[in-house]
């Protein structure tokens, strides 16, 4: 009996790897690497392509801001360039109609007054321009508006007094013509400047004339 069951037990040989050979050895990984790189590769492409997009559209805006910015400046600037022109010539105009508002009112006889005023000029006075126009404020007896003279010229070298002395004089025979008996002048000296190239010194001498008494606005 002992040798009948006496059974030969069949040994299983182990599996052992083979590291020499890569193509038998089982696949370890749990995710490809090339799989990661592919993936990261096409992350990095669409971040950029995203990106040019965004930059891309908002230059278009912004061109478009500044073509409408620019639009809107090239409206503006020719309106304001034709309410100046209309400025300017409603001063022009204004300018003309307050010396003939003050020419019209006759509180000086302009015509007498040049004639007066050339007789008295002192030698070596050259005056350029005589303007009137009607002055603000009024005369506090008459209640009439003044009237207001600026006489610019130039007084030139190689007087025996100096340009102020001259201009004083001029002043004191103002006030003795005839056209000024009986009223107040105020006289301001506006420009008294010295032209050093030429020699000469430029004046400008404004009059506040009042109303002859007894006269009425």
């Amino acid at each position: 009996m002992a040798l009948g069951s006496n059974k030969k037990k069949v040994s299983q040989r182990l599996w052992r790897p083979d590291f020499r050979e890569v193509s038998v050895l089982p696949d370890t990984k749990v995710i490809r690497t090339g799989f990661l790189i592919n993936f990261v590769a096409i992350s990095i492409a669409l971040l950029v392509v995203t990106i040019y997009v965004i930059k891309e559209y908002s230059l278009q805006s912004l061109t478009a801001q500044v073509r409408e910015l620019q639009s809107q400046v090239a409206d503006n600037t020719a309106s304001n360039r034709s309410i100046l022109d209309t400025n300017k010539r409603f001063k022009q105009s204004s300018s003309i109609m307050e010396e003939v508002i003050a020419f019209d009112q006759q509180l000086l006889e302009f015509p007498l007054f040049i004639k007066e005023i050339t007789l008295i000029l002192p030698q070596r006075v050259i005056l350029s321009e005589i303007q009137m126009k009607s002055a603000e404020g009024l005369d506090g007896e008459t209640n009439a508006p003044y009237f207001s003279v600026d006489l610019k010229g130039r007084i030139l070298a190689g007087s025996v007094m100096t340009p102020s002395q001259v201009l004083s004089n001029f002043q004191d025979e103002i006030n003795k013509l005839p056209s000024m008996k009986g009223r107040q002048i105020e006289m301001d000296l506006v420009q008294f400047r010295r032209n050093n190239e030429q020699g000469y010194f430029d004046f400008t001498l404004e009059l506040m004339i009042p109303p002859e008494k007894g006269s009425k606005s």
